[in-house]
Parts: C-alpha cells; structure tokens; sequence
C-alpha cells in the first residue's frame, strides 16, 4: 500500500508541483527584473491630481476618523444581510465594520503606486 502511495505522490509530484513551481519562479523572477527597472521611471503628478489625491486621502482619513469616533455608539450587533421581505437574516459584529477602513487603504496605496508608476503594467 505504501508504494502505491509513494508512486501516486511521484506522479503528482513529476506532472504537477514541479511545472508549476517552475513556471511561477521564472515569472517572479522576470516580474521582479522588470518591474524594478520600471519602478525608476516616476511621472510626477499634475496639480490635477495632486488635488484629486489630496481629496481621496482626505476622505479615507476622514472616514476612519467618523468611524473611531462613533464607535462607543454603534450597537455591538448589525444586520449583516436581509432577505427579500426586507427582514434580517443575518447578524454579525461591529468588528466587521474594520474591514471597510482595511481594504480602503489597501486599495488607495496601490491604486496611488500605480498611478505613480504607470509603466508597471
């Protein structure tokens, strides 16, 4: 039973992990040779858009603010979901609240990077 095992991880092995970490080690090698040469190429910003980041970040600043200032206010359950009659079925926490902030800022400093550094993609 054991070397039934053993060949069948072999075959796994030979035909799947080893192509895949092979094809995903040339691209991130690739992805990291191209990509930092092209991190060097900066395009400044236009009043425009230095207008348009200070806007977005006042706003995210903002956001995040309201929502350390209103916490002790906000109930410790919310409904999370409603069903088509309009009644809850589903409750969760007040700590789900923090994802909104979290994923904001992840996408405000990539989207901010890409900006930057348009000649990545």
């Amino acid at each position: 039973m054991s070397t039934l095992i053993e060949i069948i991880y072999d075959i796994i092995k030979i035909w799947i992990f080893i192509p895949i970490m092979q094809i995903s080690e040339t691209f991130f090698l690739y992805y990291i040779s191209i990509g930092g040469y092209l991190m060097k190429e900066k395009i400044p910003f236009t009043k425009f858009q230095k207008f348009l980041e200070a806007l977005a970040l006042l706003i995210l600043i903002g956001s995040i603010i309201y929502l350390i200032i209103s916490w002790s206010t906000i109930p410790d359950t919310l409904p999370s979901h409603y069903n088509a009659k309009g009644t809850v079925t589903n409750w969760s926490g007040k700590g789900n609240l923090l994802i909104i902030p979290i994923i904001s800022i992840i996408l405000y400093a990539g989207l901010t990077t890409l900006t930057c550094f348009p000649n990545i993609w």
